[in-house]
């Protein structure tokens, strides 16, 4: 590239720029749709920057590429957590690392009492409503034990604060239940069977923005952006298709024990006995039926039949990452004769100290 392509910026948790850094051994980052996604960075050890982070100052990697007419713009927004190593071999090395800004909706759990109605369980509720309705009440000024939330006021103020966006009403009706568990985790779940993406979108020097996106992050670039080998800007590719540990039903096991046993069953669309595979979860803290539903039809939806296709992309003139395609966008990949509409779900990007880039995003069927 023409010019350096990549510089790290470390602000206060306020939003205070520190400093600005185009000096690092090397770079790496990744983002992931509905995940944080990390950075990690290599500084000499006697590098001003080395010990002048704290816990929770802010990461921002800035980007460009003047061949695709782009300028600085920021890729990857996250956290220093106090994560290093240290190494000396020829020259003393310290390498940083930093989590992306989501990694702060798993730092809240759903703590409503079972089967609390739109708190902790939801009956054919929009899933943007249900995602934004567990944000609110878990990690915002409304997450308050007042209001009945257990034992901890959940409202995230360090390093800001979190909003949560206008309620569309978007996405398929589900009934869900997720007492007890893992916020982001069953935001990720939950944007899994209902469809949908989500991100935390940095709106202020220390305020970020909860937003939940039909059908997918980015933009539906099918019709423009191919990903082909005939085309060169694939290679190495490898498929692999997954049908043989499959499940078509699921035996959920709740409370009770043998007659007694409380029992619920889930099978996969299209489900006959002919294709039946099934599997047994045994969920004793499920006491409803429809919450053992749910944790079935989960099941269901880890455990299918999977078709992965991975391959070395190339950077070609024409189709230029953050020019022609970014996180979360919809592309056509044609490979082995299948042609597709696959979601970019990562994103993989290196960078030396030279400026010499890698970047490898990650394709998932829709």
């Amino acid at each position: 590239m023409s010019e350096r392509a990549y510089k790290i910026r470390a602000l206060t948790a306020a939003g205070a720029l520190k400093a600005e850094v185009t000096d690092f051994l090397w770079l790496g980052y990744t983002r992931t749709v509905g995940l944080p996604g990390n950075a990690t960075f290599a500084l000499p050890q006697d590098h001003a920057l080395t010990d002048a982070l704290v816990d929770r100052d802010q990461i921002e990697i800035w980007r460009r590429d003047p061949d695709a007419g782009l300028d600085w713009y920021r890729d990857f927004s996250g956290l220093y957590l106090v994560d290093r190593d240290r190494e000396q071999t020829d020259v003393e090395v310290a390498t940083l690392y930093a989590a992306g800004d989501l990694i702060m909706l798993s730092w809240r759990y759903v703590l409503w009492l079972a089967g609390t109605a739109n708190r902790s369980r939801f009956d054919g509720v929009p899933a943007e409503t249900v995602a934004k309705t567990l944000v609110t009440y878990n990690a915002t000024a409304a997450a308050t034990t007042a209001a009945g939330r257990q034992l901890f006021s959940g409202a995230i103020t360090h390093p800001g604060t979190i909003s949560v966006e206008a309620d569309g009403g978007g996405g398929n009706a589900v009934n869900w239940g997720c007492s007890w568990a893992n916020l982001l985790d069953t935001l990720h779940d939950l944007a899994q069977i209902a469809g949908g993406d989500y991100d935390l979108v940095k709106t202020g020097a220390n305020a970020w923005e909860f937003r939940w996106y039909a059908g997918q992050l980015g933009t539906d670039r099918s019709a423009s952006v191919i990903f082909s080998d005939t085309y060169d800007n694939l290679a190495n590719i490898r498929y692999e298709e997954r049908q043989s540990q499959r499940v078509t039903g699921v035996v959920v096991g709740g409370p009770g024990e043998g007659d007694q046993r409380q029992l619920s069953s889930a099978v996969a669309a299209g489900w006959s006995q002919d294709s039946h595979v099934e599997a047994f979860l045994n969920r004793t803290n499920l006491k409803t039926d429809a919450e053992r539903q749910d944790a079935g039809n989960v099941e269901i939806y880890l455990q299918r039949a999977q078709r992965s296709v991975s391959a070395d992309v190339v950077q070609t003139a024409a189709v230029r990452y953050g020019r022609d395609y970014q996180l979360g966008d919809l592309v056509t990949r044609n490979v082995y004769g299948i042609s597709e509409t696959v979601k970019i779900r990562s994103v993989i990007v290196a960078c030396d100290q030279d400026g010499q880039e890698t970047i490898t995003p990650e394709f998932v069927v829709v």
